[in-house]
């Protein structure tokens, strides 16, 4: 669902097709983020202007 870039209307219509009532189902279910993954992310964002 992120590498699509996707609206988050679109985001939420995929989570509701998938069954989810919510947004955070879909998203703990299928994006899982290692903590390495979490702090290059969290790292990443003071880098960007």
């Amino acid at each position: 669902m992120s590498d699509r870039n996707l609206p988050l209307d679109a985001q939420k219509a995929w989570s509701q097709n998938l069954g989810h009532e919510n947004m955070a189902t879909t998203i703990s279910s299928y994006l899982p983020v290692s903590e390495e993954e979490q702090g290059r992310l969290i790292k990443g964002l003071y880098a960007t202007p």
